[in-house]
């Protein structure tokens, strides 16, 4: 018979074990289309266009808005920070 100290550490086990399927089955669900019915749009004149965090990122920013826009890899996608800064800031 199984004492209780084992049973207390076969339930921890197992919660664990639970636990960390669900989120490893979370976390590698691929994420939903983006469609015109679940984006937020957001308005304003683009204030400056520079480069993000990253090596081919591009980040937008609005005049007197919070928000900052990040173009994931878009330089890896024929975009460029001077041409979109001079077709874009200025313009709403």
């Amino acid at each position: 018979m199984a004492t209780t100290a084992t049973k207390i550490r076969n339930s921890l086990w197992l919660v664990l074990v639970l636990f960390a399927g669900t989120f490893v089955l979370l976390a590698l669900r691929p994420l939903p289309k983006a469609t015109d019915a679940t984006c937020v749009k957001h308005a304003g004149m683009v204030s400056a266009v520079t480069q993000g965090g990253g090596e081919g990122d591009i980040v937008v920013v609005l005049k007197d808005s919070d928000n900052i826009f990040y173009l994931n890899r878009a330089r890896d996608r024929g975009y460029s920070i001077e041409k979109l800064s001079e077709q874009l800031v200025g313009q709403t």
